[in-house]
């Protein structure tokens, strides 16, 4: 028979973690996008600047967009860590209960 284990103390107190590695990330993302912001346009309105915002700019948009979304990750992981944890002590718990004749 497989065992699954885990301290869910442990998972627990590391969960945080992630709520910082988001925190870490929404602050690099306001840094990059107010510097780019303060850099404004600087490849210039003729031909070739066109050319390249038309591709830089739904670029650079798309990286902020990842960078949020990454954060989002990290903050719903927690939240599952958390909810993991509390359901494999549950089930767990109950399943003692039952071993030790609480049916």
């Amino acid at each position: 028979m497989s065992e699954l284990w885990i301290d869910v103390h442990v998972v627990r107190a590391l969960a945080p973690r992630f709520v910082q590695l988001a925190e870490d990330l929404e602050r690099s993302r306001a840094d990059l996008e107010r510097e780019m912001t303060a850099e404004g346009p600087s490849w210039g309105s003729d031909e070739a600047g066109s050319t390249f915002a038309d591709a830089y700019l739904p670029g650079s948009e798309s990286v902020l967009a990842g960078i949020s979304m990454m954060a989002g990750v990290m903050r719903n992981l927690t939240d599952a860590l958390y909810r993991t944890s509390d359901n494999f002590e549950g089930v767990d718990a109950e399943l003692a209960d039952n071993f030790s004749g609480g049916l």
